[in-house]
C-alpha cells in the first residue's frame, strides 16, 4: 500500500475509535464477533482448518 493510503486508513480508524471508546461492553461484543468473522472469511479454507486444528488439538478429515 502506498503511505497515502496507510495515512487515510489511520485517521479513518482514529475517527472510528472516537466512537467505539464510548460503547458500552455489550455494544462491542456483536462488533468484535462480526469483525472476528469476516477477518475469518478472508482467510483460505486450508489455513482455517489448520487454525482449528491447533486450537482444537484435534484432525479434521480431508473432504477430496
Amino acid at each position: 500500500m502506498s503511505r497515502k493510503i496507510d495515512h487515510f486508513i489511520a485517521e479513518l480508524i482514529a475517527d472510528d475509535m472516537l466512537d467505539i471508546k464510548k460503547f458500552k461492553k455489550s455494544e462491542l461484543f456483536p462488533l468484535v464477533q462480526t469483525l472476528l468473522q469476516n477477518n475469518y472469511r478472508e482467510l483460505h479454507n486450508d489455513t482455517i482448518v489448520e487454525m482449528y486444528e491447533e486450537k482444537f488439538h484435534t484432525f479434521v478429515r480431508s473432504s477430496n
